[in-house]
């Protein structure tokens, strides 16, 4: 996901989506203990995108406190 389609979404959207994929992180992190994992990519990309939307967070809460 893209950092200028994170940052049009609200907080609460923000929040849901962060909690989609750490459930999808979940099951993929079941997926590789079974060895049943096919896309393997998509770890990386998943935790990259929650932290993307945790930085975006973090940003608005500063420009709040400002």
């Amino acid at each position: 996901m893209k950092v200028s389609d994170i940052k049009s979404l609200s907080e609460s959207e923000i929040l849901d989506k962060i909690k989609e994929l750490r459930r999808e992180l979940l099951m993929l992190r079941i997926q590789r203990v079974n060895g049943r994992l096919d896309k393997p990519h998509l770890l990386k990309e998943y935790k990259k995108d929650v932290s993307r939307m945790l930085t975006i967070l973090t940003e608005r809460k500063m420009l709040k406190n400002v």
